[in-house]
């Protein structure tokens, strides 16, 4: 969030950096991309091909179809392609995706059943602020940044903002590199003491959103989470109540128990 427009030579030494690291890269792509975007999208598709990352997320179909046409990475069907149903996953791997992030609607029986069922790997939501709305409206420019008079002066980049409710609840208000408005959720996911029921299911990657959170909050969730994919089932009390304990306060289930059908 609130970054500037990344250029290849910024792929390239994060991919140099990985490397080095001996850890896996994947790269993301934006949620929504209008017309003129395009072509500037095609050109960096084709220099990834320079330095293949492991895979593409992508967020809807037609930036699925431009990476097969220009890149050969794996695809990774993100969170916001909402994949609901066994339909759903059915249609993507025949697509050509190669791993899918399933819904965070999704409550933990569905998301088990669609588990079971999947012929291809899935992730998970597990950790961090999500966002609840993307627009292009940005409240922030509008109302604080001048854009009345044609150029955003950019406080997004001066300060922290937040939405605040007729119930008193803050939501953080954030923009991305493309001037794009994200209301996140006012409480951090955390399904810490539920990794290992999660893993048994069958979702096969845990993942995090680890976008504004500061590093050495995000080292510690990171290794919290590594730990809790050691534990066994059942848990004792007492791995319950450390796991518990790592999580902090503030947190929400999302809608792991309750869902929204």
């Amino acid at each position: 969030y609130e970054g500037r427009h990344l250029q290849p030579r910024d792929y390239d030494m994060v991919w140099d950096y990985a490397q080095a690291h001996h850890v896996r890269i994947d790269y993301n792509t934006p949620r929504i991309v209008h017309e003129g975007e395009c072509s500037a999208l095609v050109d960096l598709l084709a220099h990834f091909e320079n330095k293949l990352p492991a895979a593409l997320h992508v967020h809807n179909i037609g930036t699925a179809q431009l990476a097969q046409e220009h890149c050969s990475a794996a695809l990774h069907a993100d969170a916001s392609m909402i994949s609901y149903n066994r339909a759903t996953l059915d249609f993507l791997q025949s697509y050509g995706f190669q791993e899918v992030t399933i819904s965070p609607e999704l409550n933990e029986k569905q998301a088990a059943r669609l588990a079971h069922d999947s012929a291809i790997p899935l992730s998970m939501m597990v950790s961090g602020r999500l966002p609840l709305m993307v627009s292009e409206y940005c409240v922030l420019g509008s109302f604080l940044g001048n854009l009345d008079k044609g150029k955003c002066t950019m406080p997004c980049r001066k300060g922290r903002y937040f939405l605040h409710d007729r119930k008193g609840i803050d939501f953080p208000i954030v923009t991305d590199q493309f001037c794009r408005m994200h209301i996140l959720n006012s409480k951090k996911l955390s399904l810490l003491p539920h990794v290992p029921k999660i893993l048994r299911a069958g979702i096969t990657t845990l993942r995090i959103e680890g976008r504004g959170t500061a590093p050495d909050e995000l080292r510690r969730t990171v290794s919290a989470y590594r730990d809790a994919m050691k534990l066994s089932l059942p848990l004792t009390e007492e791995e319950e109540k450390r796991l518990q304990m790592q999580e902090g306060n503030d947190i929400t289930r999302g809608h792991y128990f309750r869902g929204i059908l």
